[in-house]
């Protein structure tokens, strides 16, 4: 019975302590993805609709020296910006 508990927790520590050879270049990937996703909904719905859509619940924002905390206030703040005359326009180029 001890030989089979030490087996078992041997194997649950040698398993889980493994990474996946591919993992790196999948988050690379994600997160590439994810920016590009961001660029388009910039470009085609506007600034402050891209950063709603893909912030956090507890996104934080600096401006002017300020914290906008939590995603209802940077609604809010977005809510009195005009991006009329702004574009946002990017690629991402480089993922470390």
């Amino acid at each position: 019975m001890k030989i089979l508990t030490f087996l078992s927790i041997f194997l649950f520590v040698t398993i889980s302590c493994q990474h996946p050879t591919d993992q790196p270049d999948r988050v690379k990937n994600e997160v590439i993805n994810t920016e590009k996703e961001f660029a388009t909904m910039a470009e085609k719905s506007g600034i402050a609709q891209a950063f709603l859509y893909f912030a956090d619940q507890n996104a934080v924002l600096e401006r002017n020296n300020t914290l906008i905390k939590g995603k209802a206030s940077l609604k809010t703040y977005f809510d009195h910006q005009h991006f009329s005359d702004t574009k946002l326009s990017w690629t991402p180029t480089l993922l470390m």
